[in-house]
């Protein structure tokens, strides 16, 4: 819902009569009115009363636009009704009820759930596009454009790379990671997975990203490239065979030796039609170096880490 504007220490008088039926009132300065639209303000003869509530004539009217020192309103706001006023009255941007109301409606707290032991009622807050919905079973969801990005680590098959003594593991400082050569039906892969979490949109593709390096110094212009190779399974499935297969080339701009370069590789989440990629599917890949279209580097490349990037609009999900 979009509230009522306010501002601090508005405060002027009319610079005109206005009639019953009056829809604009011409005020004798706007210095410190909000700059957008709509808020309410008070109309009242402040010579006779002080105080507004005393003034069996007080009006609220809530202003929708403004040419110059010229209002457009509402008459007869917030439980007043329309009245006549004069030039010299007190005009001014005053907290009212209508303002503590549009809080509640938005945050709508309602007690009798929470003493009754029920579900608490949705609870949206925001504009009509881009809000933020807290759902009776305590899902926090963000909808519209009101998302952000989930980065995870996925798991490292180790076992594998145990097993097969490939690929070669290797230090640089305080640096870990596996120097790949291109792949010849050799075990020199290496295995990923991960559980995709609840927060995903469930709407959007995911990307796997790969920070590697090169073994040795080489050539700028050369190139190398690397193939990740995805699928996933979920409850009640069949554990598939085949695989999604994506690549990344990349040219060498900077040769020295263990300068770092990132692949991305996109996984389209609904590339199977009827078998799109769920939250809390097992979602598992394989990383291969590949020869590459150009001139290949020299020596090998080295994965140094690796993540996935998820967007998500949810800031928690209830476990299913």
């Amino acid at each position: 819902m979009a509230f009522l504007k306010k501002s601090n220490n508005y405060k002027s008088t009319l610079a005109a009569d206005v009639t019953v039926g009056a829809t604009t009132i011409v005020v004798s300065s706007v210095a410190n009115l909000p700059a957008t639209f709509d808020y309410l303000l008070t109309i009242w003869n402040e010579g006779l009363y002080a105080d507004p509530s005393d003034d069996g004539g007080v009006e609220v009217v809530k202003v929708t636009s403004r040419s110059g020192t010229t209002l457009t309103v509402t008459r007869a706001q917030d439980d007043t009704s329309a009245s006549t006023h004069t030039s010299g009255d007190r005009i001014a941007l005053l907290f009212v009820k209508a303002h503590s109301d549009e809080w509640e409606d938005a945050i709508d707290l309602n007690t009798d759930h929470r003493s009754t032991g029920g579900n608490h009622p949705d609870v949206t807050i925001g504009g009509d596009t881009n809000y933020l919905d807290v759902s009776s079973g305590g899902v926090v969801t963000m909808a519209g454009t009101a998302k952000r990005e989930l980065t995870l680590r996925a798991d490292l098959d180790f076992t594998t790379v145990t097993a097969q003594g490939k690929p070669s593991q290797v230090i640089i400082g305080l640096f870990h990671g596996y120097s790949m050569p291109i792949y010849n039906n050799d075990n020199e892969e290496l295995f990923f997975n991960e559980n995709v979490p609840g927060r995903w949109d469930g709407a959007s593709d995911i990307t796997f990203q790969v920070l590697c390096c090169l073994a040795l110094a080489e050539t700028a212009g050369e190139t190398f490239k690397f193939q990740f190779s995805w699928n996933q399974v979920g409850e009640a499935d069949v554990v598939p065979v085949a695989t999604h297969d994506t690549t990344d080339e990349i040219t060498v701009v900077d040769g020295t030796q263990y300068a770092t370069y990132m692949l991305e590789f996109t996984i389209d989440y609904n590339v199977d039609v009827g078998d799109v990629i769920l939250s809390h599917d097992d979602l598992t890949g394989r990383l291969r170096r590949v020869a590459s279209t150009g001139d290949e580097v020299d020596g090998e490349i080295i994965v140094l880490d690796w993540h996935t990037h998820y967007t998500v609009n949810k800031m928690f999900k209830v476990p299913e």
